[in-house]
């Protein structure tokens, strides 16, 4: 196995890419935090914007729900295992949040973010069913349609 450096305040240890693996794969990752109080939606959008940017050239899609009430954040992020894995890193780093868990990691055989074109937001409590309702009709509908 090798080790993608990622030791950061948030206690995500080193993660470990498999020795199988070229770092080219496609790879979807879910995580979920909270963010700290000063953090406004305004914040949010600005970060978006600057995500979409940067996260397009590194061919790096998802979808990030936001729920200002509770200060919940989850996030999935889509493309190559090391562009993830890099960005990855750099969030779970971020001071504006704290109790940054993953949820998820998963190597896809297709995508499905990719049509987004960058970071989609949303602000439903349901957002998480309604995204894992549309990967599951997509995925069937991909290797059975």
């Amino acid at each position: 196995m090798g080790i993608c450096n990622s030791s950061n305040h948030h206690g995500l240890g080193p993660r470990f890419m498999p020795a199988s693996l070229t770092g080219k794969e496609w790879f979807r990752l879910t995580y979920r935090s909270k963010l700290q109080s000063y953090v406004s939606m305004e914040n949010i959008e600005r970060i978006i914007k600057i995500s979409n940017k940067n996260n397009k050239a590194v061919d790096v899609g998802g979808a990030l729900w936001v729920d200002m009430n509770t200060r919940e954040i989850r996030q999935i992020l889509e493309g190559r295992y090391l562009a993830v894995n890099s960005l990855v890193n750099k969030i779970a780093q971020d001071r504006r949040h704290k109790h940054f868990v993953i949820e998820r990691e998963e190597f896809p055989l297709s995508r499905f973010y990719s049509k987004w074109g960058g970071m989609a937001l949303a602000q439903s409590p349901d957002f998480q069913q309604n995204i894992e309702n549309k990967i599951q009709k997509f995925l069937v509908r991909t290797h059975y349609g």
